[in-house]
């Protein structure tokens, strides 16, 4: 079945993804350009609509249609602080690769992690099922489904499906992260509700305490954590 383990993900890259919820019928295009050595990403939801210029070491911004009558939008610039970059590729240090199991995504055969989550919630009963496909072949990223929460964007527990459709392995043009002029200006978004969780995705906070920080310091944009924000405190997380 070949190599135990895919390739390393690359950190600077271009991808063209599809975020689906089967179940609702779903299926959100997604755009991402990222340049791990500079610490910038672009998020493009539904082929420009909504637009994330993220930057770990300066001002980040949003490009949103908005309307006030509910018919009629203009493009919009709402200016964020400092922001963490989105992990778009499941941490696989944390799964296991499920013996002999193979599957075909998109005509594409494939190899199968697995990771199983017992306990995310302090006062819920929630076990997250997390699998990972790559292309026996070649290693490449096909698809990434999950029954739990969402560890790519850090959302609620639900059956999500993160399909790779294409995936460049180079440092984007530089021109890509070039936020638009209005976002010079865009009033600043206020964000205090405090959050605290951990990812599969990304660097791994298995076996280390759990943080509260404000959004900005670790939670992407429009995104929520592991944590309901009802929830007292963190507790200690480990394997």
């Amino acid at each position: 079945l070949g190599a135990p383990k895919p390739p390393p993900f690359p950190t600077s890259y271009s991808a063209r993804l599809q975020m689906v919820m089967p179940y609702v019928g779903l299926s959100q295009p997604i755009d991402v350009h990222t340049d791990g050595r500079a610490r910038r990403q672009v998020v493009s939801y539904w082929g420009g609509l909504d637009v994330f210029y993220l930057d770990e070491a300066g001002p980040s911004c949003e490009v949103v249609p908005r309307a006030a009558d509910g018919e009629t939008a203009a493009t919009a610039a709402v200016a964020l602080p400092p922001w963490k970059l989105f992990h778009f590729f499941p941490d696989l240090a944390l799964f296991e690769r499920v013996p002999g199991a193979t599957a075909t995504v998109r005509g594409v055969a494939c190899a199968v992690w697995h990771r199983r989550e017992d306990d995310y919630a302090v006062d819920g009963n929630f076990v997250g099922q997390y699998w990972y496909y790559a292309s026996i072949a070649t290693g490449a990223p096909a698809r990434f489904s999950m029954l739990g929460h969402n560890v790519v964007t850090n959302s609620h527990f639900d059956n999500y499906t993160w399909e790779y459709l294409e995936l460049v392995d180079r440092a984007p043009d530089p021109a890509v992260f070039l936020a638009p002029a209005g976002c010079e200006s865009a009033p600043v978004l206020a964000m205090l509700t405090q959050r605290c969780g951990r990812s599969l995705a990304g660097p791994s906070m298995l076996g280390k305490s759990s943080t509260c920080s404000r959004p900005p310091d670790s939670t992407p944009p429009g995104s929520t954590s592991f944590r309901k924000t009802s929830y007292s405190g963190c507790r200690r997380w480990s394997r």
